[in-house]
């Protein structure tokens, strides 16, 4: 079918572009001609992977999306691995030593001003600026008690432990009740669903708190993701 028609736009995570790419995967040959290829959150691609996505699309325009004050790729693993005692370097580090094209995006809109300050003195030199107000943030500062009514941050203290799963992830129970609990609060409170997202390191995590979305409360469909 790809051959009759292959799509004009296909999105995939970096493993998935080498593994379909390969010898007897479904893209081999076919995305030979692709001309334009972006990568998001290029921070996290490694040196070696950069340089495998540059050899396998030589002739592709290449466009990387992401934060140079990130941190590396390798920073989760062990100090005896191999990317970490070779020293492999996140793409945005080694475009950024190059006179590579650059489109600086300084505005940001993801968090509260407040939780921007220390990022933006720490790693962007006072250059950071919050595309919405502190007036336009307070969803949860209106609504709930906070332990700081400046900050809208909350750390959740919670012991216990996480599971492994046969695919080589894990999950948590204890932490699974606790988010399940906050949502409920959240609901309670009168927040949209929709401006509800959850966010969880492990892909089994993101399994059991969407099986809880689907199964334990029907009027909640925010999103979970694993990252």
């Amino acid at each position: 079918m790809l051959r009759v028609r292959l799509p004009t736009i296909i999105c995939v995570t970096t493993a998935s572009l080498f593994n379909t790419t390969t010898r007897g995967g479904p893209f081999y040959e076919l995305l030979s001609g692709c001309t334009v290829l972006i990568e998001d959150v290029a921070s996290q691609i490694p040196e070696p992977a950069f340089v495998a996505i540059a050899a396998r699309f030589p002739h592709a325009r290449h466009i990387y999306i992401g934060d140079a004050h990130q941190l590396q790729p390798h920073v989760r693993c062990s100090q005896s691995s191999r990317p970490a005692l070779l020293g492999a370097k996140a793409v945005m580090e080694i475009l950024l030593s190059r006179n590579i094209p650059q489109a600086p995006l300084i505005t940001t809109f993801r968090a509260h001003p407040a939780l921007n300050v220390l990022p933006n003195h720490l790693f962007y030199n006072g250059v950071l600026i919050s595309g919405a107000a502190a007036a336009e943030r307070r969803l949860l500062t209106t609504r709930l008690r906070l332990p700081n009514p400046v900050i809208p941050l909350v750390f959740v203290d919670v012991r216990g432990t996480f599971q492994p799963s046969p695919s080589g992830s894990h999950w948590s129970g204890d932490e699974a009740w606790y988010c399940k609990d906050i949502v409920r609060e959240l609901l309670a409170s009168g927040i949209s669903p929709a401006l509800m997202d959850v966010i969880t390191f492990y892909k089994e995590q993101q399994r059991l708190l969407s099986q809880y979305a689907m199964h334990g409360y029907h009027p909640f469909h925010g999103g979970f993701c694993a990252g």
